[in-house]
This record gives structure tokens, C-alpha cells and sequence, in this order.
């Protein structure tokens, strides 16, 4: 999850504070800039870590609200988001971009849109979505 929000503000953002933002200490109001150059190939990198740690067979329990639990679905978004990483890095980068594919297209990806990542609210408490309660709540 770490790697895919940094992928989404570097895209959005280029140079970020990267490799100082979680270490960053109290009092630090302008931490240290990544280049962008050097952010991707360490997102290929945790994912790639993250994707060899994933056991699919075993299970996270009953807190995860993404895939209920299904470690085959959580290696195929480490494997999916190295893939956007690779493609995003692919013209300065060429072959390490196509490596990073190929890599993770071998240890599998998405294959269709029931592999997607979402978050579903239930209906009920303690999930329920707070958009919901509060349209209910608005008299216009």
C-alpha cells in the first residue's frame, strides 16, 4: 500500500520527499527531495520483496476489507502495480523497465477486473460508508 501511494504522488508530483517522508523527524518542515529518477526503481524493488513474501495459501484474517483475505489477489497487486511502475520508467529506463515486466508478468498479475483492489463498504456497522450516512442525514 506504502508503494502504491508513493507511485500515485510521484506520477503526480515528480520529485518527492520520498526516502526522508517516513523517517522524517518532529520539527522537520521540509524534508529532503527524492528524484523521481530513483523512486521507481526502489517501488520495483519493495514490491518485488513484497510479492516474494506473500504466501498465497495463507491468510491475513479477518481484517482485510480488499480481499478478504485472499493472498493470491494481494501478490497479483504487488505484481500489477511493479508492472505500472515498470511502464512508467520505460522511457528512461528501457531495460530495467522491460526486466521489471517481464518479471512480474512471470509471477503473475491481474488477468481480469475481479482481480481489482476496491474497498466495499457493507451495509452494516463497522464498515459502513460515511458518504452514505451522511446523505442521509442532509435535508437538500
Amino acid at each position: 500500500m506504502k508503494a502504491w501511494a508513493f507511485q500515485i504522488l510521484t506520477d503526480t508530483y515528480g520529485d518527492i520527499p520520498y526516502t526522508a517522508a517516513l523517517g522524517a523527524t518532529l520539527g522537520t518542515s521540509s524534508p529532503a527531495y527524492t528524484p523521481q529518477s530513483e523512486i521507481y526503481p526502489d517501488l520495483l524493488r519493495e514490491l518485488t520483496e513484497a510479492s516474494a513474501q506473500i504466501v498465497p495459501g495463507q491468510t491475513l484474517g479477518g481484517g482485510d476489507l480488499v480481499y478478504a483475505g485472499d493472498m493470491t489477489k494481494w501478490k497479483k497487486l504487488a505484481n500489477s502495480l511493479a508492472m505500472r511502475v515498470a511502464i512508467r520508467m520505460a522511457d528512461r529506463m528501457e531495460q530495467a523497465s522491460l526486466r521489471a515486466i517481464e518479471q512480474a508478468y512471470q509471477s503473475g498479475a491481474f488477468t481480469s477486473n475481479a482481480d481489482n483492489a476496491a474497498l466495499r463498504y457493507s451495509s452494516s456497522q463497522p464498515n459502513t460508508n460515511p458518504l452514505r450516512k451522511r446523505s442521509g442525514e442532509r435535508p437538500d
